[in-house]
């Protein structure tokens, strides 16, 4: 992947309600400097005067195709409605070096539901949205952990009653006390410089650096649960013991999971039953339940 690393986001990706400047640090320079070049690179490659990007989110006001195929979102009004979500802070962000002024903030979050749904590369941005590759991964580092944080404040736990509605049929009639069904996911990272990082996000399943995270979802399709990301070293088990699960489920309430998990004994004492069943089974089953529909 060519964006730059986002483990350490600390620092940024902040509301700036004093200065819309950074702090001239090296980094920034550095970044500035390279930017700079760039935008002339882009500029001596293009024609003199910079033309309206073709991606440009007012092109898309009508047209409701393009929208859902580059956005996965029906129409303008539901990018309008995400977008009024974030708030005002959308509009005051610090960014990752430099503040971005040569493109506005609805395609600033634009170009980011792009590269969510599409994973466009940073090149393909830039000449879309005509802007250099380095302020593409400006703008997408800092959006991506802004929304992230901002989103994180839903609750997307929905109650027994709504999981039990838009349960397929089948599912149902055999598992009507399901609440969630778990599984683990791990997305592979570029090998960190230190070993002890190194250790920890190495996967022995995959053979390779990966971070992990346990998803959760209603019978119905909702992702309802999210963890926070771990090293691949880290195991399932380990994962749901840190996890507020056990909390959350009701007594009554089952949770189903794939056979390499073994965690039964962890919900037990608040009398939540764990289902274990094989994953072709699961897939089977729920789509037999959505014919049904």
């Amino acid at each position: 992947m060519d964006d730059a690393d986002i483990s350490d986001v600390a620092n940024w990706c902040t509301v700036d309600s004093t200065d819309s400047n950074l702090n001239q640090d090296e980094d920034a320079s550095n970044f500035t400097e390279l930017e700079d070049k760039e935008e002339v690179c882009f500029t001596e490659t293009s024609s003199q005067t910079i033309p309206t990007p073709f991606l440009s989110i007012e092109n898309f006001i009508d047209d409701h195709e393009g929208m859902l195929f580059y956005t996965g979102l029906a129409t303008h009004t539901d990018f309008l409605f995400v977008l009024h979500s974030l708030g005002p802070a959308a509009y005051h962000l610090r960014y990752l070096y430099n503040q971005v002024q040569n493109l506005s903030v609805e395609n600033q979050l634009f170009l980011t539901l792009i590269k969510l749904r599409q994973n466009q590369t940073n090149y393909e941005l830039s000449r879309s949205f005509g802007i250099s590759k380095t302020t593409v991964d400006n703008i997408w580092i800092t959006w991506v952990n802004f929304m992230a944080r901002q989103f994180r404040e839903i609750n997307f736990w929905p109650d027994r009653d709504t999981v039990n509605l838009f349960s397929p049929c089948d599912f149902f009639q055999k598992f009507p006390s399901t609440r969630v069904i778990i599984d683990g996911t791990e997305i592979p990272v570029k090998k960190p410089k230190t070993p002890v990082a190194q250790q920890s996000t190495f996967s022995t399943y995959k053979n390779r650096n990966t971070v992990k995270v346990l998803v959760g979802a209603t019978p119905g399709g909702l992702i309802s649960y999210i963890s926070p990301a771990y090293g691949g070293s880290t195991s399932d088990r380990q994962i749901v013991e840190r996890s507020p699960l056990t909390n959350i489920c009701e007594p009554g309430d089952s949770i189903m999971s794939d056979k390499g998990f073994n965690v039964q004994d962890l919900f037990a004492p608040k009398d939540v039953k764990g289902h274990l069943i094989s994953t072709n089974l699961l897939s089977s089953m729920t789509a037999s339940g959505d014919a049904a529909k």
